[in-house]
Order: structure tokens, then sequence, then C-alpha cells
């Protein structure tokens, strides 16, 4: 059983595949299997409906791919209709017994007279395509119809199987939902992230998206939003709907999600929503204290006579007080991203980059600064800031109130 990769139509599509040929007559079915052959299939030939049965039953490797029956096909003994199971008469009555043994099964139907009645009744055979005998190029036109058929649904499901796959057992929370406020699937790890034990149970107890998932019933009004970037060509750019929402677990605790959307058509037609959604909440209970760390530092910083300002590792203002700001003219306010090089630089090259040797040895230091407008040597001592967590986030640099009087005396 031979495919193509997806995206590729082999240049002839029957090679590799197993067709069975349940021809009748014994010179018909060498005709159509010489024919198979040079176009790279590999036939079987079936004398009569027994062995044709036979051959479509086995298992693996040696199952055929797909079947050639003749609508003149012998009735074959008594034992081999007893064998067939299906208790067929005619050769109508053969085909469609077939048909629902073997639903999957591309059939290609020959007849001898052909015909828009013989057409219109293999149709409703179940075959997938017609030709007439003695077989011919129409005959391998035909195959390579149904081969290309039966290639494509299996690529197909193939398809289908990887995406199935990669939904369910991605790490990240995906789901499907409708507009009426359904899930229509999800994947385990979106269940666990709620709490549920499996994507069924989620499924089959959420009914209500906007009710019972989201803290606030508005966040589920997301319709008009993703519809409206879907108009803009977001998804196609990559760019879907991306948004922090708090939801309530399967036992009500209360969760922050992070959630990207798209707007997808179904199979039907019907517009789904896809979601991708990652458990914040431990990452928001750590900004909310490292936040209050940092109105707590302001707050102490305030109260301070000295001059303090708390910068990054790469040496840029975060805040500072009062005293910094009114000492160096500017509003407390623009401080946060100007680099700290503005108002005081070191006085040795060694000492370039002091405050992100803190990440490696976080150890209070004192240093010399000087002043970049007024040349005046400064005090200043640096110490570690870290979050309530012990993450470190910079330093906090402070001008000591003594101030070196004397300037920096030519070597």
């Amino acid at each position: 059983m031979i495919d193509s990769l997806p995206g590729q139509e082999p240049d002839a599509p029957l090679t590799g595949l197993r067709v069975l040929c349940a021809e009748a007559d014994p010179a018909e079915a060498r005709r159509q299997a010489a024919l198979l052959s040079a176009a790279g299939a590999l036939p079987l030939l079936a004398a009569d409906r027994a062995g044709a049965l036979r051959a479509l039953r086995a298992q693996g490797p040696d199952m055929p791919d797909m079947a050639v029956l003749g609508c003149g096909l012998s009735q074959g003994s008594p034992a081999a209709t007893e064998a067939a199971g299906t208790g067929a008469e005619t050769d109508a009555e053969f085909t469609q017994a077939v048909r629902l043994e073997f639903p999957a099964m591309p059939l290609v139907l020959t007849a001898p007279r052909p015909g828009p009645d013989l057409l219109l009744h293999a149709l409703r055979l179940g075959g997938a395509d017609f030709a007439p005998v003695p077989a011919a190029e129409e005959f391998v036109r035909a195959a390579e119809r149904a081969a290309r058929r039966l290639r494509t649904a299996r690529l197909r499901a193939k398809a289908l199987e990887i995406y199935r796959g990669f939904f369910e057992n991605a790490e990240v929370g995906m789901w499907l939902a409708a507009e009426d406020g359904r899930y229509v699937h999800c994947n385990t790890a979106f269940a666990r992230l709620l709490g549920y034990a499996s994507s069924q149970e989620l499924l089959g107890q959420v009914v209500n998206i906007g009710a019972q998932v989201y803290a606030d019933p508005e966040d589920w009004q997301v319709w008009p939003l993703a519809l409206a970037a879907a108009a803009n060509g977001a998804p196609a750019r990559g760019g879907p709907l991306v948004r922090e929402v708090r939801v309530y677990g399967r036992d009500g605790q209360l969760l922050w999600l992070r959630e990207n959307l798209t707007v997808h058509t179904g199979p039907t037609g019907e517009r789904l929503l896809l979601g991708l959604g990652v458990d914040v909440t431990e990452a928001k209970a750590a900004e909310r204290t490292r936040q209050a760390g940092l109105d707590m530092l302001r707050q102490v910083m305030d109260t301070i006579t000295d001059a303090m300002a708390l910068v990054d590792f790469d040496e840029n203002v975060v805040f500072c007080n009062e005293v910094f700001a009114e000492r160096y003219g500017l509003p407390p306010e623009e401080a946060p991203g100007r680099a700290l090089a503005e108002w005081l630089e070191v006085l040795a090259p060694e000492d370039a980059g002091h405050v992100a040797r803190l990440q490696t040895t976080p150890a209070a230091y004192n240093i010399i600064l000087r002043e970049t407008r007024s040349s005046e040597l400064r005090f200043a001592t640096v110490t570690p800031f870290s979050d309530g967590s012990g993450i470190l986030l910079g330093a906090v640099v402070m001008l000591r109130d003594d101030r070196l009087r004397a300037r920096e005396q030519p070597a």
C-alpha cells in the first residue's frame, strides 16, 4: 500500500497498488492484469466469487488496495456462494454485498455493453468507476482515476491522523468552540488545565462556556473581535486575537489564562473558534508580588533624603525618588527607561557594567561616580534588589549626601 507524500501526485497512480481482477472470463482477466501490470500495479487474479472474497478478506500486506469486478462474473459453485456469506445470486447482489463488507474498497466495474443505463447502474452498485470490456486504454484510465481517489483519501486520512495526534498530544491547551457556547473538541492538556480528568469529562459537563468557564461572561463575547481580526487577515499573517482572561477551574478556583483565538470554518461551513490556552496563574501571582515589592521600595525611597534610583542590569532607570529627580532637573515620571549614564558615569573603564556583575555576585558595594554635567564626584552604594520571590531584578543606587568637593586632579 504505497502512497505519495502530501502535495505530490504520482506520475503513475497505480504504481505499487494491489488490484484484484475478478473477471469471469479468464482471457479477459489476463488482459486486465497485463494492462494493470504495465501501468505499475500488482494485479491479483480471482476466477470466481469465492476466490474474490478470499482475496478481499486477506489481512495485512496481502489485502488488495482496489478491485475490478466484472458485471459478467460467474456465480460460481453452490459452495462458493455459501462461502461468500451473502446469499448473492446475481452480479448486482454480489457487488452490493462486497460494498457492504468492504465499504472503503474502491471498485471498478466492467461490462461488455457500455451505455448510460449501465453507467448509472454501476454507480448505484457502488463502483468508483466504470470501464468497457474487452479491456483497453479506457480500462487503464478508469483504474487510474480510482487509484487517484484512493490515494487522496489515504493522504487525507493520514493528515487527519497527524493533526489529531498533534492536537491531542500538544502540551498547550487547545480547543474548538461553536458560536452557541459549547466546546466541540478539546485536548487533554486543556481539560487538565481546567481541572478535568479528561476531555470527554469537560465536553460532557461544560454546556455554556460564557457562564461556566469565564469569570466575566462578557469575555465569551469574543466573536465580533475574532471575526474582525479574521476579516483584517490577522490569522493569515500569524496574528490571532491574544488576551489574558480569568477562568474558573472545575472546582471553582480562579485561574489566569492567556488565549490565542482564531476563527476557522468547519467541514459543513460552520464557524468555529480555535483557542490555544496557557495557564499564567503563577506568572500573574509572581507579577503581583514583584509589583508589590516595587511599590513598597518606591514608598521607602521617597522618605529618604539621599538621591536614589532603581536600575536594571543594563543600568537603565526603572524609577527614582523625588530627590534624585530634583537634583538632576527632571520630573520623576520622565526618568524610567533612561540610562543612568546620562547623569552619572564611572571613573575607571574596568567599572563599566558594574551593575550587571551583580547577577553573578549579588552583594552590595560602594563605588565613586562622576556627575556628567558638573564633574563632581559622589560616593554611591549599590545594593542588589530582589522581588518577594527572590528573583534578582536590578540594583538600588543611592548617592550619599556627603558630596566629594574635590574634583578629579589630572595625573
